[in-house]
């Protein structure tokens, strides 16, 4: 059957001739064909009139207006589009139900055909509303901090007189072209709310009352024999936009109801809001054709070419374009056309796919109900008949071999260590628990749980199981048949990524009961098999939209083989609710034989991963037919340090809203912690500790603990002094409240670090930073004496200081070294005072804070010994640091040129290790050189002087030996050299 053309009217639409007739009592739907009565035809009457003026007076003109700039990357949705749908659902009906339709049934097909999609246009006054600040825009699509950034950028650009009218108009555009963009993703997922639904709705009444003879009252137009079916037509307007199975979900509103009967009573007949549910969503996405697409429009909005692929906007328009007729058939729904793009070609291949599986998906809601068949004549399969123009279509893609998938997944070369598996399924199980203590709170307000919530039990081998097994168990949000087929089967696709959750954030928000999940990837579940042959999963869901508690069970026998699955009843007050895990423990790490891991491995791992948990964790030990519980509770954020380093200490708190950190961080003076030490050997000889410890002095990775989600994802990088041992200290967790996405931080997918490890190692340098520079007079100056091997050239933020504030912070440390060399105060203040000897500067913090101001104020001296010294500063040297901001931005360096003293005031260049400063008594030598030649110059004469030190041959590039032959002809009598010797510069033969 060819599908006929669309009518022209609703007059003409078969739905409403089929009403017409029951008007003019020509039909009757019920089964006894008995004769409507006068009150029955006269209600008839009533409706056909009211939807041909709602049609006509009200719900064409809106829907025109859904083609504004908004939707200008979809497809039609006009008026023409609400008549194709509704000439579709008559067609795609079984024959029988055609003629057994009741007046409420063909109200609510009409009008959820016209509806649907009415909340795609947005008049001025929306489009403004919506992207107001205050809009619940912003947060509900979760900008991304690029994004977000970008925006924020082109609208200081539009407002910014300074810059050119071309600037700014560009910058305008852009900022248009983004807006359209978030109004487009914003407007497709909000069109189909209930909240927007009544919000339209709404709109028709009041202009309805505020023009009476020209607009229909909403009211009565949707009604029947004094029924209303308003609230029943929106809902199934918002089913369209659902997954096939909210069909069958319960009514939340009436315990033990479907949502959708097939029996609905409406005035002096019943409506089956299920079937008219089902051909809504059907009718819609079979409308797939040229008439959706007209030519003339298509190529004056999408003036682009077709083929690019990155034209997502041509390829929605394309698709259409190329149908030119459908068919249904006895066997397959079937598309024909022509095509010039083997891009667009694909894209109605994989358009008929979602075709396919929206047709078969609906229809399965049928199957799952009793005494409920399909109403629809509409084969499941769909297929496409396409000739191609100019091109041979073969869908050539990427195919991913899944063995060696998972056996990359498998083998150790994402996860450190197998049992980083255990990690995964207690994260898994917190995500659950808290998705159902937040949906729980929304109704009971009362503090959930959190002693008896995740079980984790090991059972040796025993007379039932010949392999130790390993359970964890949460009393969460379980899992329902549509999750476990969608997402848990489905790798990388993870359920707090889907559409269903969002809208459950979303909901939660308006209650603030938000919160971020910690998994990410979808892909955590596998890791279980680096730990087992045989996993076990049981499941069944606390609360299902869809009213699915059935309790399951699964049996895997490693990731790529078939899954048993087994289901049983699940009823009453006491029914299984939540998720069970259980390990045949078959493997382990290479180092012990990849043998089972031991439960005092497994017990030792969960301390140390699982360390600010919401939750406590159930520990059940079972050998032997004895039972040991333990448990595992959240460990605090402040630091624990040693007892005896605890007078060595600088405490750090951190409460920081800029990235969202919150914690503490300790760094241990060593100089103090030497004092100590040394009092205690006084005392004894041996310090007793417990194996394991976490009172233990040890590397950066065991003294601090970056905490995302309550676990434990590697070391606090950025730490001051955390490359010398047992000095830096830190207990950091990382929030997502203050994140533009509302999410937590990606990490890697071992879980072992954040995936923005250098900003997040920025953020923890400017936090402990900016405690030196605000408490500079109790930081301890000892303290500033450890190396950090940080360039503060990156951290612009230092500016908020002035060059003053880093020389009172530097010099605090820095005066202390040189009293500890023998350079008494006296000397320290007259060098102050801009007179006396030059200071010495050695390495570490201080001196790379120093080297930010002191160019500005003194210059360098260097002698013999390669010791560095700087030169009484200029007089008005704290005036010029105090009022000095720009230190960062617009830098002063040493150069490349330092003052050399008596000994080696006559050498060209003295190394320093390779590095160093050249001559500045020669600096007019070199006037011919630029500045990138002087650096290659240094480099140079490093490696030629520790070769010949070495009495070895210099390794140089051409490029560097020319250097050398033109500084030979310019100062070729001149010396370099280092302690190790001396040499003329001519003296080097090429």
């Amino acid at each position: 059957m060819q599908m006929p053309e669309t009518p022209k009217n609703i007059e003409q639409l078969d739905l409403m001739i089929k009403l017409k007739s029951y008007a003019d009592g020509q039909a009757t739907w019920s089964d006894e064909k008995a004769e409507l009565g006068t009150d029955a035809k006269l209600a008839c009457l009533t409706l056909y009139n009211s939807l041909v003026l709602l049609v006509n007076k009200v719900f064409a003109p809106l829907l025109d207006r859904v083609t504004a700039r908004e939707m200008e990357t979809y497809t039609m949705h006009d008026h023409v589009h609400g008549l194709k749908v509704a000439h579709l659902m008559w067609h795609i009906l079984d024959p029988d139900i055609r003629s057994r339709l009741t007046p409420p049934e063909i109200a609510l097909l009409v009008c959820s055909a016209h509806l649907h999609d009415m909340g795609m246009g947005l008049n001025r006054e929306e489009r403004e509303a919506r992207l107001d600040p205050a809009s619940d825009l912003w947060n509900k699509l979760e900008l991304d901090d690029a994004l977000k950034t970008a925006m924020d950028e082109l609208r200081s650009q539009v407002g910014n007189e300074s810059l050119s009218e071309s600037v700014r108009k560009r910058a305008s555009r852009k900022l248009f072209q983004a807006e359209e963009a978030l109004l487009t993703q914003d407007t497709r997922t909000r069109h189909a709310t209930p909240q927007r639904y009544k919000e339209i709705l709404g709109n028709m009444w009041r202009m309805h009352q505020s023009d009476p003879e020209n607009i229909p009252d909403i009211q009565s137009c949707l009604s029947f024999d004094g029924d209303s079916f308003k609230d029943k037509l929106i809902d199934i307007c918002v089913s369209h936009n659902e997954d096939a199975e909210a069909l069958v979900e319960a009514d939340k509103k009436h315990s033990g109801r479907p949502r959708f009967p097939s029996s609905y009573p409406i005035g002096c007949s019943v409506a089956d809001l299920h079937m008219v549910a089902a051909v809504l969503r059907l009718a819609d996405i079979l409308d797939f054709d040229r008439e959706r697409t007209p030519p003339a429009l298509f190529h004056y909005l999408l003036p682009g070419p077709l083929g690019e692929p990155e034209n997502d906007s041509g390829r929605e328009w394309g698709k259409h374009l190329a149908i030119s007729n459908w068919y249904i058939e006895e066997d397959a729904v079937v598309f024909r056309g022509r095509c010039k793009s083997h891009i667009i070609h694909h894209a109605v291949v994989l358009f008929a796919s979602d075709i396919e599986r929206e047709i078969i998906a609906t229809r399965s809601t049928f199957g799952a109900l009793k005494d409920v068949s399909w109403p629809c004549k509409l084969p499941t399969s769909v297929k496409v008949d396409i000739h191609e123009d100019g091109y041979r279509y073969i869908p050539y893609k990427f195919e991913l071999d899944d063995d060696r998938v998972y056996s990359l997944l498998m083998g150790g070369a994402i996860y450190d260590d197998p049992l980083d598996a255990v990690h995964e399924m207690v994260q898994n199980a917190v995500d659950a628990c808290k998705l159902r203590d937040a949906l729980t709170q929304i109704y009971d307000q009362t503090e959930p749980r959190k002693n008896d919530r995740i079980l984790i039990r090991y059972e040796e081998p025993g007379e039932e199981h010949k392999q130790p097994r390993l359970t964890i168990q949460d009393t969460g949000i379980g899992m329902d048949a549509l999750i476990i087929e969608r997402y848990f089967l489905k790798v990388g696709r993870s359920y707090y990524n889907s559409s269903e959750f969002n809208q459950i954030r979303f909901d939660l928000r308006k209650h603030e009961l938000d919160f971020a999940p910690v998994s990410e990837f979808g892909v955590g579940f596998l890791s279980a098999f680096l730990l087992a042959n045989r996993v076990e999963v049981q499941t069944a869901m606390w609360e299902s939209p869809r009213g699915d508690t059935t309790k399951r069970t699964l049996q895997i026998d490693g990731p790529t083989r078939l899954i048993r699955l087994s289901e049983e009843r699940n009823e009453g007050p006491r029914r299984f609710k939540g998720t069970k895990i259980t390990l045949n423990l078959s493997q382990g790490d290479r180092e012990n034989g990849n043998k089972p891991p031991a439960w005092q491995a497994i017990k030792e791992y969960i301390q140390k991963v699982c360390q600010d948990l919401p939750y406590r964790l159930n520990l059940e030990y079972i050998s032997n037919g004895h039972f040991t519980e333990d448990f595992i509770d959240p460990v605090p954020l402040k630091v624990e340090l040693p007892y005896h380093l605890e007078s060595a200490a600088l405490r750090i708190p951190v409460n920081d809203e800029t990235y969202g950190l919150e914690g503490e961080m300790a760094f241990v003076d060593p100089y103090a912690r030497q004092k100590v030490e040394e009092d205690l050997f006084e005392e004894a000889s041996v310090l007793i500790i417990q194996e394991g410890s976490r009172k233990q002095a040890g590397n950066a990775s065991s003294n601090s603990s970056l905490l995302r989600g309550g676990f434990k994802v590697g070391a606090v990088p950025g730490l001051f002094g955390a490359y010398q041992t047992g000095l830096a200290w830190a207990r950091i967790r990382v929030t997502w409240k203050g994140t533009p996405n509302r999410r937590y931080v990606t990490t890697n997918l071992a879980r072992n670090a954040t995936s923005d490890s250098e900003r997040l190692e920025a953020e923890i340098t400017r936090l402990w930073l900016t405690y030196f520079l605000e408490h500079f007079e109790t930081v301890p100056a000892e303290l500033l004496l450890i190396p950090t091997y940080d360039d503060f050239r990156k951290h612009r933020w230092l500016e908020k200081y002035n060059a003053f504030r880093i020389y009172e912070l530097a010099s605090k440390t820095w005066h202390l070294s040189l009293k500890q060399s023998g350079v008494t105060k006296e000397q320290i203040e007259i060098w102050e005072q801009g007179s006396g000897d030059p200071l010495r500067l050695r390495y570490g913090f201080y001196r790379d804070m120093l080297n930010l101001v002191l160019p500005r104020i003194t210059t360098l001296q260097m002698d013999p010994d390669e010791y560095y010294y700087v030169k009484p500063p200029r007089p008005d040297w704290r005036a010029v640091l105090s009022n000095c901001n720009n230190y960062i931005t617009e830098p002063t360096s040493w150069g490349l040129f330092a003052e050399y003293t008596k000994g080696i005031q006559d050498v060209l260049y003295y190394s320093d290790y390779g590095g160093g400063y050249l001559n500045s008594q020669f600096q007019d030598r070199l006037i011919s050189f630029n500045t990138k030649e002087v650096k290659e110059l240094r480099y140079s004469l490093g490696e030629l002087i520790n070769s010949n030190s070495g009495k070895r041959q210099a390794r140089m590039t051409p490029e560097r030996v020319a250097l050398i032959k033109r500084l030979q002809e310019v100062a070729g009598e001149l010396e370099v050299g280092s302690r190790g010797g001396r040499w003329r510069l001519d003296s080097f033969k090429f």
